[in-house]
């Protein structure tokens, strides 16, 4: 059997020390990236809960079921003139009125989460399945493209990730901003900045941007209104460099909708 000299004993010591130091670092890293982490994502949440406060606070969306809406889309791609929308947020029922060429009235009821539908043009049915599906198709585009605007607590709601992009002090005013990310096809914006008010937790400004990461919209929001028990929902968005303008002319929350809204014209 081999004794060990001062020598060899020494270096293994030496040997054991180094890897007992190694170990510790990497436990003190893990745990400060723990508890970065953690630090963030309260961060995080804090802002949002800000920003909720802003709109009038979760529990009020949350209990907020029936909406309408109404307002002309940026691009027209089957109406002509404003759409507005009846919306059960809990079934997904919704209903469509507006109008198409010919000065013809377009009702069109249909359910946001299935592919059901039922038209009527100027009041009579359209039993044709194929311009049934078409229109369906094209008031659902349609209403995911009206809503998401206006539903910002929904975007908050849905956001498949969230940080914050840092402060700034715009026209005297401190600003913290909320970036998020979404994966909604039928929308062209995968991210979006919100300009949040330090002290009212408004949201003011709102930079949408696209998946190259460029600038899609730059939306000032104002006109900011009560739509119903307390919930407030901004209902102008200008964009001054491109100029684009959004105007809801309609935007309320309802307590209760008469059935044949969702089934007759």
């Amino acid at each position: 059997m081999r004794i060990p000299t001062a020598q060899t004993t020494s270096i293994m010591y030496k040997k054991y020390t180094f890897i007992q130091n190694r170990i510790k670092f990497a436990l003190i890293l893990i745990l400060t990236c723990i508890g970065t982490a953690y630090a963030q994502s309260a961060a995080v949440e804090e802002l949002t809960e800000k920003a909720w406060k802003g709109l009038g606070g979760h529990q009020t969306w949350s209990e907020s079921r029936y909406f309408m809406f109404s307002y002309t889309p940026l691009k027209q791609e089957f109406s002509v003139g404003p759409q507005t929308f009846l919306w059960d947020s809990q079934s997904g029922k919704c209903r469509l009125d507006t109008k198409i060429q010919g000065n013809n009235t377009l009702t069109v009821l249909f359910n946001t989460r299935r592919e059901k539908a039922r038209v009527f043009i100027s009041g009579q049915p359209v039993n044709d399945k194929t311009t049934v599906l078409d229109y369906q198709q094209k008031s659902l585009r349609a209403f995911m493209q009206g809503s998401y605007w206006l539903f910002i607590p929904q975007r908050l709601e849905d956001a498949a990730q969230s940080s914050i992009a840092g402060l700034e002090l715009t026209d005297g005013k401190k600003y913290e901003v909320l970036e998020i990310s979404e994966d909604l096809p039928a929308i062209d914006v995968s991210s979006s900045k919100y300009y949040i008010d330090s002290q009212s937790g408004k949201i003011d400004r709102w930079i949408a941007m696209d998946d190259n990461g460029q600038t899609f919209f730059d939306f000032h929001l104002s006109t900011f209104k009560d739509v119903g028990a307390g919930l407030l929902l901004p209902t102008n968005f200008t964009d001054i460099r491109r100029n684009v303008f959004l105007n809801y002319t309609i935007a309320t929350s309802l307590l209760e909708v008469e059935t044949e809204k969702f089934t007759k014209p």
